[in-house]
């Protein structure tokens, strides 16, 4: 018969220790990876040439301990993100809606809008960001932990 003992006794440690240090490395896990998120979301955004900033101008987000919400506050952030159908857009906040086709400036009181595609920005965002979360969550763990 073959016997072999393993000696676990530092791996049974190192094991103890991350999972009394994890729960003290979430905020800044949280922290850092919805910084990284709302810079791709800004990035995106302005990648979508939207005329006057507005929407990446909107970008906000609040950060808990254990989670983080990041959002538009324009007023349009998830018309642009996700689909929509054909609707109306009425002027609310003066007598016309002003708008550029071709060089020629237009004035409308309501507009027949054709609908989007959407944009997705926010799951893209989300996803560019996914790698660089991994790699900075590893080294906010092995700065904190003194782990190789």
């Amino acid at each position: 018969m073959l016997r072999i003992d393993l000696d676990t006794r530092d791996y049974d440690i190192k094991i103890k220790l991350f999972r009394e240090e994890i729960p003290n490395l979430i905020p800044d896990f949280v922290r850092t990876g919805a910084d990284i998120i709302e810079d791709k979301l800004i990035l995106n955004i302005k990648a979508l040439a939207f005329k006057t900033g507005r929407l990446a101008d909107s970008v906000q987000k609040t950060v808990n301990p254990d989670s983080a919400d990041i959002f538009t506050t324009s007023g349009y952030g998830a018309h642009a993100n996700y689909p929509t159908v054909a609707h109306k857009i009425r002027a609310k906040f003066a007598e016309f809606l002003r708008f550029e086709i071709d060089g020629k400036i237009f004035f409308r009181r309501e507009v027949q809008h054709p609908g989007t595609k959407g944009a997705f920005y926010k799951e893209a965002a989300v996803r560019e960001a996914s790698d660089e979360i991994m790699q900075a969550i590893v080294h906010i763990y092995k700065s904190r932990t003194h782990s190789v």
